[in-house]
């Protein structure tokens, strides 16, 4: 590979890794806000989601227990430690931090998180999400 085709492609890793942190904070915005529509936006229609607690949903599971007001997200914070851009996938892998009330009590959750975005046309979306408790 040449020298000029690595920075081309360096560059675009860039401006994926930038991409990819914008769907991220809109996808946080939209939880935040409980904005579900928003949120469903952002995520494929595989979407494979595995929570801290082991339970793993599919996109219609994790909506409808969102919308159902299963659970609420207060607070969120990720700190994303890892963007690996392969094509058109992406593997996110860091930290998290959430607030989250279940049944109106309120508790702060950690974790590590794995996630994997998935190009579909112009648009990013969520197709995979496993978060790992950090225990206390």
């Amino acid at each position: 590979m040449s020298e000029q085709t690595a920075t081309a492609r360096a560059a675009e890793a860039g401006a994926v890794e930038a991409q990819i942190r914008e769907v991220e904070r809109a996808r946080i915005a939209a939880l935040l806000a409980c904005d579900y529509d928003a949120f469903e936006a952002l995520l494929d229609e595989r979407l494979v989601y595995t929570h801290a607690t082991a339970r793993r949903d599919t996109r219609e599971a994790q909506l409808a227990s969102l919308r159902g007001g299963a659970y609420r997200y207060l607070e969120m914070e990720t700190d994303p430690q890892q963007i690996d851009v392969l094509g058109d996938a992406v593997v996110v892998a860091g930290n998290q931090r959430a607030v989250i009330e279940i049944g109106g009590d309120a508790g702060e959750r950690r974790s590590v998180y794995t996630q994997v975005w998935a190009r579909r046309g112009d648009d990013w979306k969520l197709l995979c999400m496993q978060a790992t408790a950090i225990p206390a």
